[in-house]
């Protein structure tokens, strides 16, 4: 199955939120909720709350023009950890390392979006999209 391509439009969306996410100072996680016991051994999971613009990064980069789902969990983690990886990508692969990215607080843990921010991965992605565009 194809996957669609994103416009010039889609581009320059997305690209509003590499100055913002390449500062690193930035901290994507406003706080952390639950964590806590409820009864006995019955613990609440603990789940972040994203600064507004993560949200707003999330609604973007989840658009159909951004997602591509086929991609192995594993192979997608390692692929965004590696720098020369990340900067010789196409345009797919991108695709790829950003629906691993969206769809990990979901399917991997509370906090991944905030964990691929804070260590800059989105913003080499988001850098690899401008230099593709």
């Amino acid at each position: 199955m194809e996957t669609i391509n994103p416009t010039p439009e889609d581009f320059e969306e997305i690209m509003v939120f590499y100055p913002i996410f390449s500062k690193e100072d930035f901290d994507p996680i406003i706080e952390w909720k639950g964590g806590e016991k409820i009864e006995g051994n019955v613990n609440f999971m603990r789940w972040p709350i994203y600064e507004p613009i993560v949200k707003d990064f999330i609604t973007i980069a989840s658009k159909d023009c951004w997602l591509n789902y086929h991609f192995n969990q594993y192979q997608m983690g390692k692929m965004i950890e590696n720098k020369v990886v990340v900067n010789c990508a196409d345009l797919d692969q991108i695709k790829q390392m950003l629906s691993y990215c969206v769809r990990g607080d979901m399917f991997m843990s509370q906090g991944h979006m905030g964990t691929m921010i804070k260590e800059g991965h989105i913003a080499r992605l988001l850098h690899r999209l401008y230099q593709l565009k």
